[in-house]
């Protein structure tokens, strides 16, 4: 083999690699799917959403969610690590997100999301 040989083999093998790398840090269709209609449900629920013991709209609430996601990137792969990520917790103060619903009780988001998730 020749070095221009050698050098198009090498070209060939990396882009190769690559393209199997892309592929697969790619999330699943129906994962994104689960994912966003998550979100959207928090978005659309009547809850108050509590965060480091400050409360917020659920509409507040879920544009910190797409906040979250999308700083995490390709991290997030599963609605099961969406929820144990980006939903469970303040990243700064390790608080958990609560949410308090309309009969007052007052849950963890993520048992909340949870809930939500087995129906899906």
């Amino acid at each position: 083999m020749n070095t221009v040989q050698m050098l198009t083999f090498a070209v060939f093998l990396a882009a190769g690699v690559f393209y199997v790398s892309a592929e697969s840090f790619a999330v699943p269709a129906d994962e994104t799917e689960k994912i966003e209609n998550l979100i959207r449900a928090v978005e659309t629920s009547s809850f108050i959403f509590i965060r480091n013991g400050i409360e917020y709209s659920s509409k507040k609430a879920a544009s910190h969610m797409r906040m979250k996601l999308s700083r995490a990137g390709n991290r997030i792969r599963t609605a099961d690590q969406f929820i144990r990520y980006i939903a469970t917790k303040s990243s700064i103060t390790g608080k958990p997100y609560l949410v308090r619903l309309k009969d007052g009780r007052i849950v963890l988001l993520s048992e909340w999301l949870g809930s939500i998730l087995q129906t899906m």
